[in-house]
């Protein structure tokens, strides 16, 4: 899930930072307005937006250019001289360079955000869409300081700085390569397989496979996804989805050239990382299988536990550092999530008509608020939080930091319409969502067998919480709202679940959460264990009571790290040295090149070459490679995607 930042400001080592909340008001002012604000903190913004510069707190002179398509505007300093790159109005052409002339050749740099995002309420989002691409950020004389948030999740190919500090977190999405343009045919859609989530439907196209500037149309990607792309009346291009569920793709391999002797194979298209430094905290590797969390709630005591997840052997025990909240009511069906407010990670609850937030790595309270109708079930995406009733049979999108400041239900931006399902389909009460896709999963019941056309089944429903629009002559923007993707039979080995069709009665068995990009069905709570369908298997929790309510999982022990997390290819990561950091590719990792590397985890699916001169404390995880074991590297044949990581923030 992605980091939704605060409105109070935030402090990182000594540096005080001010929200993006205050960025988004900021952005209202007109543009003259702007300029002088800007320009009152140290920068000033020249060739239309597209040239920013100004005084480093060391007294160098720093010049950020955009270098074809797009602009600059809304980029801004904080009070501590550190960059908050904005930018907008991009293509697969665009370029970011950055560059610093004298008071020591180098600059703090506090994040690197869309503008199309900001202005969505989701700066930080995991998914990508409704962001404009990029092909390269290359500020060499720039170090993301810690507690830094670099986001590129709607697409880029190459990124340069000289270091990434503690606590930060880098998102990225590999775009497709240009220049060589193919049509896209029309796209179509089918259902998705049971407990498939990375998207509901996939879009077929040609066999395209790159992405031209000023381009629209799907590409597909080696793992199974296809990207949808727009490009407006400027040029300017935004990742508008991205459906189907993600598959590893093995070494990818690319067609030798003429006369190239086979023992130098081509590099794979894909990201392209270059960093001097990276400095995390960490005193040894995280391993991201045995580290994760989630949570479920039991209705026989009326308490919250905390698990531990072992999604090595897929099992979970109760967490014996995490005391069991107990929940106000202890109601006998509760709604249960994972979310965002500022950059806190909390755990939302329903009881009745009042959700309750507890701090999901401490457990402190952390507000709550009421409702005119009682909620049955809660999930959160990345710009919204969702609650749903029995009582009317409808999900609303809310705004949770207002919602929990006002201690009552507050409308997300936009104020979306409530949803309803369509007639025959009745939502049971499990919700949930997964990172890096905009769209949340409903447990539902229908008569699904046309074979027993009076007997009600268990289902799944998709549903999109927010879409790309073009807007003539201004761009593409990113709304909340709304819409029904596909409705699944929950089939176990071709067998259809049948349920009450009573909506007001409890339905043993529809508590939904999400394990990563798994959604997580409770199945059964029998011989003292809760099973937990996963896509990939089962998770057998060491627990006897049944559980009405999942979560989604997450990661604490990654706080400190430098959280370097791809979707797709990863062609190379290079860098002088790397501590702490925290390298999660759900993609063909290929190439990994450091002099040193101390107290860090790298994982990718697959990982191809490993060239690490001095290694030290350091875990590598692979699926399945050509070449196994080699150089050290611990294969896991049945390795799922791990992520899209984010830091808690505690």
């Amino acid at each position: 899930m992605g980091r939704r930042l605060s409105s109070a400001q935030r402090t990182r080592k000594g540096r005080t930072r001010p929200s993006w909340e205050h960025l988004e008001a900021r952005r209202l002012l007109s543009l003259g307005s702007l300029h002088q604000a800007v320009a009152s903190a140290g920068g000033v913004f020249s060739n239309h937006d597209r040239e920013f510069r100004y005084l480093t707190p060391t007294g160098g002179h720093a010049t950020i250019t955009v270098v074809g398509l797009g602009n600059l505007a809304g980029t801004t300093l904080d009070s501590a001289g550190d960059l908050q790159l904005v930018y907008g109005g991009t293509n697969a052409y665009s370029k970011i360079v950055g560059s610093v002339q004298g008071g020591g050749g180098h600059a703090p740099l506090a994040s690197i955000l869309n503008r199309q995002l900001i202005d969505a309420g989701a700066p930080e989002s995991l998914s990508g869409i409704g962001g404009n691409v990029l092909e390269s950020v290359l500020m060499r004389d720039f170090d993301l300081i810690p507690g830094g948030t670099i986001n590129l999740t709607a697409g880029v190919n190459s990124v340069v700085l000289n270091s990434i500090g503690a606590d930060t977190q880098v998102n990225l999405r590999a775009l497709p390569p240009a220049p060589t343009p193919t049509p896209t045919s029309s796209s179509s859609s089918s259902s998705s397989s049971f407990l498939s989530s990375g998207s509901s439907s996939s879009s077929s196209s040609s066999s395209s496979t790159t992405l031209e500037a000023r381009q629209s149309g799907t590409v597909t990607t080696p793992y199974g996804t296809s990207n949808t792309y727009v490009s407006d009346s400027t040029g300017a291009q935004t990742l508008t989805a991205v459906t189907g569920t993600f598959t590893s793709a093995g070494n990818i391999q690319e067609p030798l050239q003429t006369g190239q002797p086979p023992s130098i194979p081509p590099a794979p298209p894909g990201v392209i990382l270059k960093v001097n430094r990276i400095t995390g905290t960490l005193s040894g590797p995280v391993n991201l299988q045995t580290d994760s969390k989630m949570f479920g709630y039991d209705p026989i005591t009326g308490e919250l536990i905390r698990f531990n997840l072992n999604l090595a052997n897929d099992t979970g025990t109760p967490d014996p550092t995490f005391a069991p909240i107990h929940v106000p009511g202890a109601p006998a069906v509760a709604g249960l999530s994972l979310a965002r407010v500022g950059t806190q990670l909390v755990v939302l609850i329903g009881s009745g008509t009042t959700v309750y937030a507890y701090n999901a790595t401490t457990g402190a309270p952390a507000g709550s608020f009421t409702n005119p109708f009682p909620i049955n079930s809660i999930a959160s995406t990345d710009t919204a939080t969702e609650l749903g009733s029995y009582q009317t049979n409808q999900l609303r999108m809310i705004n949770l930091a207002a919602s929990l400041q006002t201690g009552t239900i507050q409308p997300a931006q936009g104020q979306p319409r409530p949803f309803t399902p369509a007639a025959g389909f009745t939502f049971l009460g499990g919700l949930t969502s997964v990172p890096g896709v905009n769209a949340v999963y409903a447990t539902v019941a229908a008569t699904f067998n046309s074979f027993q056309p009076t007997l009600t089944q268990l289902g799944t429903e998709t549903i999109k919480t927010s879409q790309a629009i073009a807007i003539p002559k201004d761009g593409t923007v990113l709304v909340n709202g709304f819409s029904s993707v596909t409705q699944t039979a929950v089939t176990q080995q071709g067998t259809y679940t049948n349920v009450a069709p009573d909506p007001q009665v409890y339905q043993p068995g529809i508590a939904l959460g999400s394990v990563d990009q798994s959604l997580a069905l409770e199945r059964s709570a029998t011989n003292g264990v809760n099973v937990v369908n996963l896509s990939s298997g089962s998770l057998v929790l060491d627990y006897a009571d049944p559980l009405v309510a999942l979560s989604q999982n997450f990661r604490p022990d990654v706080v400190g790290s430098a959280l370097i997390d791809v979707q797709g290819t990863l062609q190379s990561i290079r860098g002088r040295q790397a501590v702490g950091m925290v390298l999660n590719d759900t993609g063909n990792l290929n190439l990994v090149k450091f002099n040193s590397v101390a107290n860090s985890t790298i994982v990718g699916l697959p990982i191809n070459h490993l060239e690490i001169n001095q290694r030290s404390n350091v875990s590598v995880v692979s699926s399945t490679r050509d070449v196994g074991k080699r150089n050290g590297v611990d294969v896991v044949s049945k390795l799922q995607p791990i992520g899209p990581l984010s830091q808690p923030n505690d």
